[in-house]
């Protein structure tokens, strides 16, 4: 978490929101062991809002540890995931919208008789979008996993394009998200040169696609100290020997994306860091990824919303 006593003096304590971005691994063993220690370790940190990924359906109470002190919003029961996205928002803060995103595609193929079938198909977990209310300014929050694996790049791509022309569409036609602030955090089971990472970053655009001003974070604020922010397990995840962390992928597929440029201004991310990187008792890892925190600066708006 951010050092309060480091903090500018013209950067108040009560103006920061942190938001939490952790993969539960719904098909790691030991789900209800590590997601209770890893519910724990943030209950801890207490952030203002928590992006929870890959919640398994089928323990409920697992949830129930953060439901004293979080409002959540759970994406619905899709037929080919058996696990879902959370994101729970601190009982203090005023949720004014929440709404998902449908990562739905469509498969064509050529029947018997000639004809074209269509049918609706289900690239990924929901992207779930919930607007708060904090200080007089409207927050939008994307909490997005994509699908995983080397062959979906494109279902990934396609969907990076729903959720950039979600945000680009509110800017341009709703005047109430004119000035909003926007942040996602996903992990996109992609590297950072992918197309569908790209896009998403507003680093290439292409025909049919709306242009995008989200930033990645990490990148922005670790510029100098060259931290690659590797969130990739691979060879621990399953070996209950390795009681700290020592081999890993030199990947970054959890991110977090703010749009627009706010950086030194209102919205502006203050710090981002690994979380999770953890083992229970056992030796078991609490996830396959390592989370990301993100502490950003939400100032009030006026003099007149200093109290909410």
């Amino acid at each position: 978490m951010i050092d309060l006593n480091r903090l500018p003096e013209a950067v108040e304590a009560d103006d920061l929101v942190t938001i939490m971005l952790l993969d539960l691994a719904a098909e790691l063993p030991a789900y209800d062991e590590r997601a209770m220690e890893y519910l724990a370790f943030v209950k801890d940190e207490a952030p203002e809002v928590v992006l929870l990924q890959g919640v398994r359906m089928d323990h409920p109470t697992v949830l129930s540890s953060l439901s004293a002190r979080y409002d959540m919003h759970v994406s619905r029961n899709d037929t080919r995931f058996d696990y879902c996205n959370v994101t729970c928002v601190s009982k203090q803060m005023e949720v004014v919208d929440s709404d998902e995103i449908r990562m739905v595609g469509e498969d064509v193929r050529t029947g018997q008789d000639g004809k074209e079938v269509h049918t609706q198909i289900e690239l990924a977990p929901d992207c779930l979008v919930d607007t708060l209310y904090v200080h007089g300014r409207r927050v939008r929050v994307y909490n997005y996993e994509a699908i995983r694996g080397p062959f979906y790049e494109a279902h990934r791509v396609y969907c990076a394009n729903l959720i950039t022309r979600d945000a680009y569409m509110l800017r341009r036609k709703d005047p109430r998200y004119k000035t909003s602030i926007m942040y996602l955090g996903g992990d996109l089971h992609a590297d950072d040169d992918f197309e569908s990472v790209r896009l998403l970053g507003g680093k290439m655009t292409r025909d049919g696609v709306y242009a995008s001003a989200f930033t990645d974070v990490w990148p922005v604020m670790h510029a100098l100290d060259g931290d690659p922010g590797i969130t990739e397990r691979s060879v621990d995840v399953l070996d209950a020997t390795v009681k700290i962390p020592q081999y890993v992928r030199p990947k970054r597929h959890t991110y977090f994306m703010v749009y627009g440029d706010v950086f030194g201004r209102a919205g502006s991310p203050l710090q981002i860091e690994i979380n999770g990187n953890h083992t229970t008792e056992a030796g078991i890892p609490w996830s396959d990824d390592y989370g990301l925190t993100m502490t950003v600066w939400l100032p009030p708006l006026n003099d007149f919303t200093a109290d909410d």
